[in-house]
């Protein structure tokens, strides 16, 4: 194994890799496909995208992977109408605006060709297809992680890498997402695929305009998955500024690319977030959120200049049939929506430390689970929202594991900004600090932003990014450990300048 990883490492991650690509794929598809029931999220995307519903009524208690696909008003439509059916994103009934739009558009021409292939009705549309595209951007991603450490930290570092990827994040937990339509799915292969890539243009082998450019482009895809996600697609457009280079030329053209890609996710997050998330979003903030549990919700409205008579909608949400006040009237929405905002909530949990802390302690025991267990994984359930567990080793252990608690996430924290001080590589060190600081405002975000609704889902990001960070100070600490006990010769890795 020595002789292959040094004389042909691109062959070794390749086949580690696949390992990998074959696990997802018989993770999700065999025996039958898993995946993720809808909530009522899915037509928030699909309705834009031309995919229709077999069962019109969202069902938490069974996973389909089978829906309808729409690509033309009449029969009688022209071929070029019928593309611009296909391919066009209305978003007339919900202005829903994402990057998961281009996968589905991808997913749709798979489908098609699929029908047309096997003789199956033009408007059958299978989701697996766009999982296999999410199967794919994370065997990319993982081929490039697994091949930079390889050349970098060795074998025996490759290995656990290796372990680490298979075991934890091609977890059931993780992949159920793919099979869905919800953006965590996108957010999560995005973020590795970014990962991946910007380890390569780090590397001294191959990286050129094209790795550049890709890197950008998963950036993007990853920050345009859904709103809350742009704060992070900002942080991970500036990491290029950080790869070593001597030429000024190129240090002012990565600076421009990455301040472009950081306006249009700016521009994405403030400009084009559909104003009934934003009241949806700021409603279950309050209401959920700030009141939830509160011994004093009068006082806690008035303090964020609301109608403490608003305190009888302690403890509902916002997408609630019923409320004890009629929360659709133009009084209500002029004397809530017209007062208060996401800056006020944030504002208001720093002066009541307290209250910070149990927001945190709440989020914390939601992101235990890697799935949100209340959504069934199986298209025949026996009983209701059952959940599959055919590859689920990491999330079982992650459940029980002592690091799941608020002292010890604080302490991990710490940990990784110890070793990332004493990083020795600006860019690897700008590539941690990307993942602790993402990590610190996935976790804190969804209940401030969004309370306690459907905070199981949203807590998404900060579990994967959380893995990030655990796996990566058990590696250092292993190849350290290793290191005194076992001699080897001293790692001497140039760190070069690319050519753009």
């Amino acid at each position: 194994m020595r002789k292959i990883y040094e004389e042909r490492p691109e062959l070794l991650a390749f086949l580690l890799a696949s390992a990998c690509t074959l696990a997802m794929i018989l993770v999700l598809y065999f025996p039958s496909s898993t995946g993720l029931a809808n909530n009522g999220d899915f037509l928030r995307i699909t309705a834009p995208n031309g995919i229709g519903f077999i069962d019109e009524k969202p069902n938490k208690d069974r996973y389909t992977p089978n829906f309808i696909m729409k690509y033309t008003k009449s029969d009688n439509d022209s071929l070029v109408k019928k593309l611009y059916y296909f391919f066009n994103t209305d978003y007339s009934t919900y202005d829903y605006v994402s990057s998961q739009s281009v996968l589905i558009k991808a997913s749709k021409i798979a489908n098609f060709a699929w029908n047309k292939l096997t003789g199956m009705s033009g408007s059958n549309y299978n989701i697996c297809f766009l999982s296999f595209i999410y199967i794919l951007m994370m065997a990319g991603a993982f081929y490039l992680i697994l091949r930079f450490v390889l050349e970098t930290w060795g074998g025996f570092s490759c290995i656990f890498s290796f372990a680490v990827l298979l075991l934890a994040f091609c977890d059931q937990g993780y992949l159920l997402y793919f099979n869905s339509f919800y953006g965590e799915a996108l957010q999560y292969a995005s973020t590795l695929l970014a990962v991946g890539l910007y380890l390569k243009l780090a590397m001294e082998k191959g990286a050129g305009r094209l790795h550049f450019a890709l890197y950008y482009l998963a950036v993007l895809m990853m920050g345009m998955s859904k709103y809350a996600n742009a704060p992070v697609g900002i942080i991970f457009a500036t990491l290029p500024i950080f790869l070593p280079t001597k030429k000024k030329r190129r240090k002012a053209t990565l600076a421009a690319a990455s301040a472009g890609v950081c306006l249009i996710l700016a521009f994405y997050c403030s400009s084009l977030t559909a104003r009934w998330i934003e009241e949806d979003t700021t409603y279950n903030s309050v209401f959920s959120g700030v009141l939830l549990g509160s011994e004093s919700p009068e006082q806690d409205l008035a303090e964020l200049g609301l109608n403490p008579e608003f305190a009888v909608l302690a403890d509902t949400e916002s997408y609630q049939k019923e409320y004890p006040i009629d929360v659709k009237s133009e009084d209500f929405k002029n004397e809530f929506y017209g007062k208060v905002s996401k800056g006020k909530i944030a504002a208001f949990y720093l002066k009541h430390p307290a209250r910070l802390f149990q927001a945190a302690e709440k989020s914390m025991s939601f992101a235990k689970r890697i799935r949100p267990n209340y959504l069934a994984n199986t298209q025949e359930p026996e009983t209701p929202r059952e959940q599959s567990y055919r590859f689920s080793i990491w999330e079982r252990l992650r459940i029980k594991s002592p690091t799941n608690n608020l002292a010890c996430m604080i302490l991990v924290m710490l940990a990784a900004a110890v070793l990332i001080l004493r990083a020795k590589n600006l860019a690897l060190s700008a590539l941690m600090s990307a993942v602790l600081i993402s990590t610190g405002m996935n976790f804190m975000l969804p209940y401030m932003g969004n309370g306690i609704s459907d905070i199981a889902k949203h807590m998404f990001g900060f579990v994967y990014l959380y893995d990030m960070l655990q796996f990566t100070l058990a590696g250092a600490a292993l190849y350290k450990l290793r290191g005194l006990i076992v001699s080897r010769e001293p790692l001497k890795r140039k760190w070069p300048v690319q050519n753009m």
